[in-house]
């Protein structure tokens, strides 16, 4: 037998402490894992993976905002693990462990081990307790994260032409998970390969080796997820279904019908005062860069040379503080239409990376440059604590119910991971890990029980003139596939004309015995145009002919198809 030599060890080393740091934060995730399903977001990533498991192609037989990235991934974990939720919440939780794993090998690397370690911290506060589960925008910040990654080695002249390419293919891969974060990714890689070559005093400008085989090894390997993608949706007859979902609605209606307002502090406790700096965090975070940048410039532009060196003289972490802040001025610009701190975590996490980097590079700088780093980690780390402080009772969590943990583990009969359909068929009594409110479990129990297993289903809202969201995870919950394409609301959609046309034809076709109608939502009132009627009841008009209530459990209510309906 032999005996691994002592030079091993070495080698393994880093691969066992990142599996580690990994396997600890995503226990430590899950323990903080809000236990509601979240019934609009999560849901529109649930029923999506379940249409596609049904056969159905995205933007040709559903409407979609989102990438197919996580759907297609999803629904082939379905096939492999089964229908349940708790498989998109264990990919959920991997995807963000791989974030804060990223987050602290990176840091470390260019800032060290305290700032690394500090700055993981932030940002394990704000994945455990901001955002919705299965939300595709962190799939897509793991990725850009890693490609942002490799376009820092690139520029720094640590990374051969294949590595390039399998940068781009990882950049390219972005878009798939959210279209948005794709293109700003782009941008912000291409904004930083010029900026470095602006800042670069090599006697022999490096646009040679800019655009050179790294750069069209870059190129190529984003084609290569980007015209995959397209091709497929060309022979599916899938792009009108995009333009019209991605670009041609988002256009006209997104800003009008999801704005918000940034938020102000005035009139706030002083905690919720503090978590609100969150939204102005990255500002705070771009402009203390910016003032450090012009204030000692050395500390960006690389010395130039005597002789023209293979590589720039440049510290790395001067390209990784350019490249994050790009990042996250771009992805900041994506969320100033819908501000929260919840849509504004994706520029926070890749701004605390700039900071972290700047904050190695700032050892050398001027002591009002320190001073500012340092506050500027300070006012992180109290919105963060004070974020947590403010969330972390707010919902059901698994930490708040180790009851349930220890009677899951003896195997104690009721204690289940989620109700099945099967579980429902039988009236079991259970005791869930993943929750619905009682009503709507109630209204799902029902359904099961009445409906034909392979009879689809419609869910709507109480009136269909002003939306702002509906119950989308209801279809996955009781395994009922949409009777229209138009599943997923948004408002200046389902309030058209056109589109009520589509869905009263894709109903009268179908004619399902029930469908579900939500008056959850009625009281939401935004101070923007999904508040404001549209004045088209076609579609309320016909449920109001052809249904008739059944049931109602809260404020969900099952309609049945009236004996005798006619068109």
């Amino acid at each position: 037998m032999s005996v691994p030599n002592a030079s091993t060890y070495p080698r393994l080393q880093p691969a066992v402490h990142g599996t580690l740091l990994f396997l600890a934060a995503f226990v430590c995730l899950f323990l903080f894992m809000d236990r509601s399903i979240n019934v609009y977001d999560e849901g529109i990533v649930l029923t999506a993976s379940m249409l596609v498991g049904a056969g159905e192609f995205i933007h040709r037989d559903f409407y979609a905002n989102y990438g197919p990235g996580e759907f297609y991934l999803l629904c082939w974990l379905f096939d492999a693990f089964g229908h349940r939720i708790i498989v998109e919440r264990a990919f959920d939780l991997s995807v963000r462990a791989g974030i804060l794993l990223l987050v602290y090998l990176t840091t470390r690397r260019h800032a060290g081990q305290g700032i690394a370690a500090l700055v993981s911290l932030v940002c394990a506060g704000w994945l455990a307790l901001v955002g919705n589960s299965g939300y595709p925008v962190y799939p897509a910040l793991l990725l850009a994260i890693v490609s942002t990654w490799g376009v820092v080695r690139m520029l720094s002249g640590e990374t051969r032409r294949q590595d390039a390419f399998l940068t781009g293919i990882v950049a390219g891969g972005v878009g798939l998970f959210r279209y948005d974060i794709g293109a700003f990714t782009c941008a912000a890689h291409a904004l930083t390969a010029l900026l470095v070559l602006l800042l670069d005093r090599r006697p022999l400008p490096p646009l040679r080796a800019l655009a050179g085989p790294g750069l069209r090894a870059y190129v190529a390997g984003f084609a290569v997820p980007v015209c995959a993608v397209g091709a497929l949706y060309a022979a599916q007859g899938a792009l009108p279904g995009l333009v019209h979902d991605v670009i041609a609605f988002p256009a006209a209606a997104y800003a009008a019908t999801r704005s918000l307002p940034f938020p102000t502090l005035r009139g706030v406790r002083l905690l919720e005062k503090a978590s609100l700096l969150s939204i102005y965090l990255p500002l705070l975070i771009g402009a203390g860069i910016l003032a450090g940048g012009l204030g000692q410039p050395r500390l960006f532009v690389a010395p130039a040379p005597a002789t023209p060196p293979a590589r720039s003289g440049r510290d790395a972490r001067a390209v990784f503080v350019i490249a994050f802040a790009f990042l996250s001025l771009l992805y900041y610009g994506k969320g100033v239409v819908r501000v929260s701190v919840e849509h504004m975590q994706l520029s926070l996490i890749p701004a605390l990376l700039a900071l972290a980097a700047f904050a190695g590079l700032a050892g050398r700088a001027r002591a009002w440059i320190r001073l500012g780093v340092a506050g500027l980690l300070a006012l992180a780390l109290l919105s963060a604590v004070a974020m947590v402080a403010l969330r972390t009772g707010e919902r059901q969590r698994v930490v708040g119910d180790l009851g349930w943990l220890s009677g899951f583990m003896h195997g104690t009969p009721g204690f289940v991971l989620e109700k099945s359909t099967a579980d429902r068929l039988a009236g079991l009594p259970a005791r869930p890990l993943l929750l619905v409110d009682a009503d709507r479990d109630a209204a799902l129990d029902y359904l099961v029980r009445h409906l034909d297993p392979r009879e689809r289903l419609f869910v709507g809202v109480s009136h269909h003139d002003r939306i702002f969201a509906n119950d989308v995870s209801a279809y996955f919950l009781a395994q009922k596939l949409p009777v229209t394409r138009w599943h997923h609301f948004d408002p200046g959609l389902q309030t058209s004309r056109a589109v009520q046309g589509e869905i009263v034809a894709d109903i009268e076709r179908a004619r399902p015995a029930c469908i579900w109608l939500d008056s959850t939502w009625d009281q939401v009132q935004e101070p923007n145009a999904s508040a404001v009627s549209s004045g088209v009841h076609l579609l309320d008009d016909y449920i109001g002919a052809h249904y008739a209530l059944s049931q109602a459990f809260g404020t969900t209510a099952i309609w049945c198809r009236k004996a005798g309906a006619r068109t």
